[in-house]
């Protein structure tokens, strides 16, 4: 649980970054320029699939830390991993819906 935790870490700050880059672009489009941001492809495709899969796994490990939490089984995360991805997942909720 703890490696998943840092992962969901590591996705939540590529989402970040891919919401940063979205509008990053969409304003060089808005000004008629066609420059990327990232130039290089394989990174900022990488960027955007873990930024977008953020909120799956994100959904998953809350769900699995619930469990584990009813059972007592309580897993030794930082307290301020959890209230970071916690903080995420509300914000990637908004940012999806809205």
């Amino acid at each position: 649980m703890k490696l998943f935790s840092k992962f969901i870490f590591i996705c939540n700050l590529c989402f970040l970054a891919t919401a940063f880059l979205r509008y990053v672009e969409i304003g060089n489009d808005h000004l008629s320029k066609n420059i990327d941001a990232i130039s290089f492809q394989p990174l900022k495709s990488s960027l955007i699939v873990l930024g977008y899969s953020a909120l799956l796994f994100n959904f998953i490990f809350f769900l699995l830390f619930i469990l584990l939490k009813s059972l007592r089984k309580a897993p030794s995360i930082h307290s301020w991993l959890i209230i970071f991805n916690a903080v995420m997942l509300f914000v990637e909720l908004i940012y999806f819906l809205f």
